[in-house]
């Protein structure tokens, strides 16, 4: 593991009164990007260059996040298999999807079902946060935290055609 896939995380002790999201991106540019202007804004931070070093960290951290910031188009496990896998043991938990491309057919359908929880790159800082702080207020209002036991589906990732997804989700197992 390089440098550049490492899990980058804030060394502080999660505080309930800030927002802790999870940035899943391959591109170190864009990782980096986001994770400082949410660092900027008072967001706790926790990055990953892929899915699988993601799902790593949400499992590690679930109880305690309140988004993930997924690329939709990784290398070998797509953002839209690791939303699939985080949504299949915490079902309702809030996925920002960022992508470069809004033209695959499972990108329109998200966008089209939950377009809040769609942010077309290239993206400026105030429109991340407005989308963060949108997705952050919403769940704060009407969507449990994930946790050990199950949760009643309230608003994971739209359900898509097999035909759409890019990568087996068994990859993440």
């Amino acid at each position: 593991m390089d440098s550049d896939s490492r899990p980058e995380t804030d060394s502080a002790q999660p505080d309930r009164h800030r927002p802790i999201v999870l940035v899943v991106d391959d591109d170190a540019i864009v990782r980096r990007f986001v994770g400082r202007t949410l660092r900027r804004a008072g967001c706790a931070v926790l990055e990953a260059a892929d899915a699988i070093d993601g799902l790593g960290i949400f499992r590690a951290h679930a109880p305690n996040l309140d988004l993930a910031i997924v690329d939709f188009m990784m290398p070998h496990i797509s953002g839209l298999d690791l939303a699939a896998e985080i949504d299949r043991h915490h079902p309702g938990f809030r996925i920002l999807y960022t992508s470069g491309s809004m033209n695959c057919v499972a990108m329109k359908c998200i966008a089209h079902e939950k377009p809040e929880a769609v942010l077309p790159k290239p993206f400026t800082q105030s429109t991340l946060m407005a989308r963060v702080k949108g997705l952050v207020n919403g769940l704060e209002e009407s969507a449990p935290k994930p946790d050990a036991g199950s949760l009643p589906r309230a608003g994971g990732p739209p359900a898509l055609p097999a035909a759409a997804l890019t990568s087996s989700a068994a990859e993440l197992r």
